[in-house]
């Protein structure tokens, strides 16, 4: 068990690294997210999330898919309570939704990024939620 964790920490540190062109270190940036997503028309949604929410905010309606906006907006906010689960069904929802502009693509994969490598930190450091997240980003063929 310990060893996978070792490996999925490496291979994920490694990866963040790997496309960042430089020493500079990839941050997690809520504001920066919201703000790649605050003019999306309102017809830009994204599929509704796959696996169970965290938060009752996201009424997700009959069509089964959700403004971008409001998803990214979810996703900040649990980036900034450190609500790991939940960061984690938002920015794969943003990821899968359809004609994303360039910026907000980046904005989607570099919050990724920066999140999987904070997670691979703190559970480095013994944080048991870190590590049962990096599991569940692990197991999931999504993410």
């Amino acid at each position: 068990m310990k060893r996978n964790l070792l490996l999925a920490t490496a291979a994920v540190l490694g990866l963040s690294l790997a496309g960042c062109g430089g020493p500079e270190e990839a941050k997690l940036d809520p504001a920066g997210l919201e703000a790649a997503f605050k003019d999306a028309p309102a017809e830009a949604v994204a599929p509704a999330p796959e696996e169970e929410s965290t938060t009752d905010a996201i009424t997700i309606p009959a069509s089964g898919e959700v403004p971008v906006k409001e998803v990214a907006s979810k996703a900040a906010a649990a980036i900034r309570k450190d609500d790991y689960a939940e960061a984690m069904v938002m920015l794969q929802t943003l990821r899968r939704a359809k004609n994303l502009s360039v910026d907000q693509l980046t904005a989607v994969q570099d919050q990724m990024a920066a999140f999987q490598s904070g997670l691979a930190a703190k559970a480095a450091d013994g944080d048991a939620r870190a590590k049962k997240a990096l599991e569940l980003i692990q197991n999931s063929t999504r993410w």
